[in-house]
């Protein structure tokens, strides 16, 4: 036990870490995003151009792809070893939050470029959280 507490705690820091350069990330290409109706669609094919904004944006989308599957590996093998229960229920409390907003951005990211995909994404993951009691 002794030894799977350090790999959890090594995941818990990489999960930190993880949404803490999303989010710079996030902020860095937010200056650069037009949120209007007729610009948001330029504005996130403009990152497509190259450069740094296109390796930035690449990093940002596979980025928030590999925190909520890091996420969802560490929540298992949290539920695995039990701990959930007190007294480390306050780390499965934190690790939840994390994987909770890193998927709540990630829904609602997928809409911001404006495109045909986001739209219709935004579509079925409203249908399906509609459906929610």
């Amino acid at each position: 036990m002794e030894r799977a507490g350090r790999v959890l705690a090594t995941s818990a820091a990489g999960l930190f870490l993880q949404s803490l350069f999303l989010l710079f990330s996030g902020a860095l290409l937010a200056i650069h995003y037009v949120p209007t109706l007729a610009g948001a669609h330029a504005s996130s094919m403009s990152f497509q151009g190259g450069g740094l904004w296109s390796a930035l944006d690449r990093y940002h989308y596979w980025g928030s792809f590999v925190l909520l599957v890091h996420g969802s590996i560490h929540l298992a093998v949290m539920l695995w070893l039990g701990l959930y229960k007190p007294p480390h229920h306050w780390r499965w409390i934190a690790a939840l939050t994390v994987v909770a907003c890193g998927l709540g951005f990630q829904v609602t990211g997928n809409l911001l470029p404006m495109d045909r995909h986001g739209v219709q994404s935004a579509v079925i993951e409203s249908s399906i959280a509609s459906r929610i009691p």
